[in-house]
């Protein structure tokens, strides 16, 4: 797979496996991790390179965000649409 490499894909399992952090993880996550790859490879021939075209993996629910105004402008909106629709039906 072009592009694809070792630290998006480090990173991804550890989300998947441990709900951390590649950082977060202790030794005998890391060690299960690195068996993981060692399977990985094995089974399927997939050779990982060290460098990559800036993947990023997606954690989706754990991806850090920024809501700091947005629950406002969903409260004026769906108030907004609700006001509308009273006045038309």
């Amino acid at each position: 797979i072009p592009g694809l490499h070792h630290k998006a894909l480090y990173d991804f399992f550890a989300w998947a496996l441990f709900a951390k952090d590649s950082k977060q993880l202790t030794m005998m996550e890391q060690a299960a991790l690195q068996d993981c790859f060692a399977c990985l490879q094995q089974e399927s021939g997939l050779v990982l390179t060290s460098t990559s075209k800036k993947y990023v993996p997606r954690r989706l629910s754990l991806e850090p965000m920024r809501a700091t105004h947005r629950p406002w402008i969903v409260y004026a909106a769906i108030a907004l649409a609700q006001s509308f629709t009273r006045r038309i039906l």
